[in-house]
């Protein structure tokens, strides 16, 4: 599934918040992948409740602009005993600390953030 699919803009300005929760709520349901296209995608609160599900974008050119409180986490899977995922292909930027961006629970994987 395309996160645009679900409202999402991409163009750095609009939040997109909603737009991603929306689309990961679904593709946990539905056991879908989410793919994030080229854009530059607004979030400003931790994307939560997902399981079984891959995260993926165009590498470079996919890029989460975050806007978070400190201690926020952009992917929380562990906040809901979240045990399985992916996220990789993206660039996530604006994180004070910007290699701990996953707060990850077991058997969670991500590369080329």
């Amino acid at each position: 599934m395309n996160v645009k699919d679900f409202g999402a803009l991409g163009d750095g300005k609009t939040n997109d918040t909603s737009a991603f929760q929306k689309a990961i709520t679904y593709c946990t349901s539905n056991n879908e992948s989410l793919y994030i296209p080229s854009g530059k995608y607004y979030i400003n609160k931790p994307l939560k409740n997902f399981n079984f599900i891959s995260i993926y974008g165009e590498g470079r050119t996919s890029e989460i602009l975050l806007d978070l409180k400190d201690g926020q986490y952009c992917f929380d899977a562990y906040s809901n005993s979240i045990d399985n995922g992916w996220v990789y292909s993206l660039i996530i930027k604006n994180h004070p600390l910007t290699f701990i961006i996953l707060k990850v629970a077991k058997n969670w994987c991500h590369k080329n953030l």
